[in-house]
């Protein structure tokens, strides 16, 4: 299959030509010459087709691929080939797997994109173009993709699938080697070098999906995009089939136990695979190499090593786990998250966490609107019963909010939305903004934290310079690159924004864009609030207070003031947004006023009262007062009692702005970075 790195003069046809393959992959094998009549059928052994996809009764269960994609599937697999532009990057030709399942199972990818050994990273490493063409052979079909690069070359690749195989083949069809850029689903576990799916979030593994490669990424690297080398192909499918696509000379064990799963452990003891437990009962094959099967459950603790072979009983350890209620100082159910030995966060009304037995220090919080407990020697044995009563120190008025929450398809973020929702809830926050860099991000809402969050799905575009734009909502657009992500490659920051705000959408720039954009005074389109990533973007602000740009406030939290915050509802929390004060921050509250008193001589007098406040977790040490042209007018440190505030009576111009900023140390596990706030800008009279 191999050709010249140029482009070929007409496209590579098989043994088999297109129209007369009957003879060649059997009696049941209906021809299909692209442009084929819907026919969603379930393949018998034996079968395999290559076609466009013709209706939606075709597509892949819970998959993005659309009528007008490439279908190649067996009895055994299916994938789907994007056709036209890449599913998840920006400026990258089709030819990518976004869809792969096995028959009649739910989809187990994002999007699985061949690229070229290519070294500059100014150029994208795939085709920017791309002509698909479909080709079917004696006991193979699949689809050959040829294409310009950055650089001028030409190159290609294929897509090849025997029949009654779980594994599609790669074979580059031009001089150099292939990699795979693979970007999985959000709800998967990696269990050694197999990808363990749960499409459905149900704790049930419907898939697993392998790469034939060496990972060129670390194994503790986040589960989000990876780059495999010396690929061979992908493989999707059940246990059984991918376990025999993978290690065909493996061990083949049986046994007895009481785990929900056994897991099979190298030499040095780390996972390689694992086989599920039905019924006290597991079976089936492990890599060579596997030197120990454990017993594992949540909540219990693991088995003792058990050496690998037939008939083996692999028993657990003793069990653990905690029934815990949290509440607030009124009684009502608090969102909560474990830390200290635990490091779990769950939703606001799941009550049975799983815990490793043993006795240790265990923390619950519930956010920095709430104190925490901390039980330094608390023991877990089987599931003990624990009901909290965590204080608020934040008025009900006040609203925690995330702005740009990384959810999946972010290249670098394993968390789904709903379970990053989830984590948000365990916070405290009550308003999220889930986004993924380069791309759109869902908002997906378990049912039950529906009474707890108010969430949009939005985008973030991460220039090159590192000037960053948020917008949503969001409406994903599947036929469109990266989900319909703002095209940041073909636009300068103004053009970027003024797409942002397309649509009635909210839009948030961070200081790198300020500085990109150039003077406000030239700005074509205007965000509605800036998003401070810590205490070093103030002179921005400072700079853009000055030419009169009174511009929102947000940060990696961000805290909203609204008279109902306790029922608020989408409505409420964008104009908290819009209208009322926030501030910026990770944590601590700052509340500032100005008040105009009557000019004297050309100038305002003007009253200003602030504070700055947090749980006695996360204590503020000192606060800043800073008025135009940046001059700081006041720093107050911590005093007991804390909060530290501030009332000052001063002078400033008739026009004039007032901004509040706070900091604190670091507390570890509790509060691992430096604490810092900004407040929004006050103004003795409107610019």
């Amino acid at each position: 299959m191999k050709q010249p790195k140029s482009r070929p003069a007409t496209p590579l046809l098989r043994v088999c030509g297109l129209l007369a393959l009957g003879g060649c992959l059997g009696p049941n094998y209906a021809v299909d010459p692209g442009e084929a009549l819907c026919d969603p059928r379930e393949l018998a052994p034996g079968e395999l087709r290559v076609k466009r996809i013709a209706c939606n009764e075709e597509r892949i269960n819970g998959g993005e691929g659309l009528t007008g994609d490439w279908l190649v599937e067996n009895a055994q697999s299916r994938f789907v080939i994007r056709h036209g532009t890449a599913l998840t990057l920006l400026g990258v030709a089709g030819g990518s797997i976004i869809d792969a399942t096995r028959q009649s199972g739910r989809d187990a990818v994002w999007e699985a994109m061949p690229r070229f050994d290519v070294l500059d990273e100014n150029e994208p490493p795939a085709l920017i173009s791309a002509e698909i063409t479909p080709f079917e052979e004696a006991g193979a079909v699949g689809v050959e993709v040829w294409g310009e690069r950055a650089d001028g070359a030409w190159d290609g690749f294929a897509w090849r699938l025997e029949a009654d195989r779980p594994d599609i083949a790669l074979l580059p069809l031009g001089d150099g080697p292939l990699l795979l850029d693979l970007l999985p689903l959000a709800r998967s576990e990696p269990v050694g070098a197999v990808l363990e799916i749960d499409p459905d979030e149900d704790g049930v593994v419907e898939t697993l999906l392998a790469v034939q490669g060496s990972p060129l990424d670390p194994p503790e690297a986040p589960l989000g995009r990876r780059l495999y080398a010396d690929v061979t192909g992908l493989v999707v499918g059940s246990r059984a089939a991918v376990a025999g696509a993978l290690w065909p000379d493996g061990l083949q064990i049986n046994g007895l136990s009481d785990g929900a799963w056994v897991e099979a452990r190298d030499a040095e003891g780390q996972r390689i695979a694992r086989l599920l437990v039905e019924g006290y009962r597991y079976g089936g094959r492990v890599p060579a190499q596997t030197a120990a099967l454990v017993a594992v459950r949540p909540g219990w603790r693991d088995g003792d090593p058990v050496a690998p072979d037939t008939d083996r009983r692999v028993a657990l350890g003793p069990q653990g786990g905690l029934r815990l209620q949290v509440s607030d100082d009124r009684g009502a159910p608090a969102g909560h998250g474990l830390l200290g030995g635990a490091g779990l966060a769950g939703r606001a009304r799941r009550r049975l966490r799983a815990l490793a037995p043993g006795n240790g220090e265990l923390v619950v919080g519930a956010g920095p609107a709430h104190g925490q407990r901390r039980l330094p020697h608390f023991q877990v044995l089987a599931a003990p019963e624990l009901s909290l009563q965590l204080d608020r120190v934040q008025p009900q008025t006040s609203t925690l909010a995330e702005i740009g929450l990384r959810v999946a398809p972010d290249p670098d973020v394993a968390l789904s939305p709903s379970q990053a929702l989830s984590a948000a809830v365990s916070r405290g926050s009550r308003v999220v903004v889930t986004v993924a860099r380069d791309e759109v991000a869902a908002a997906t809402l378990p049912l039950d934290l529906s009474p707890w969050v108010v969430a949009w799905g939005g985008t973030e575009a991460a220039r090159d310079d590192g000037a960053a734009v948020w917008a949503w909502p969001y409406a994903a657009a599947t036929r469109r690159p990266a989900h319909g992500a703002l095209p940041w490659p073909e636009l300068d920051p103004l053009e970027l924004l003024g797409q942002a705000n397309q649509g009635g959408r909210s839009s948030v720039v961070d200081a790198d864009w300020v500085r990109a954009a150039g003077p406000p005074w030239t700005w074509t389109a205007q965000p509605f609030a800036l998003r401070l990533s810590g205490l070093q973007d103030l002179p921005t602000l400072f700079g853009l207070l000055d030419a009169g740009l009174a511009l929102r406030l947000v940060g990696p939290l961000t805290w909203l003031e609204q008279r109902d915050a306790e029922g608020m509802n989408a409505v409420q929390a964008q104009r908290a947004l819009l209208e009322g004060p926030t501030t910026a921050g990770n944590g601590l509250r700052i509340t500032l006023s100005a008040r105009a008193l009557p000019e004297s001589s050309g100038r305002a007098a003007i009253t200003v009262r602030a504070s700055c406040s947090g749980p006695a977790w996360m204590p503020p040490d000192a606060m800043q007062l800073w008025g135009p042209g940046g001059v700081l007018l006041a720093e107050i440190p911590a005093q007991d009692p804390r909060p530290p505030q501030i009332v000052a009576d001063l002078s400033m111009p008739a026009v004039a702005w007032v901004v509040a900023s706070c900091e604190g140390l670091a507390a570890p596990p509790a509060q691992p970075q430096p604490l810092w706030a900004v407040s929004s800008p006050r103004w003795a009279q409107a610019p």
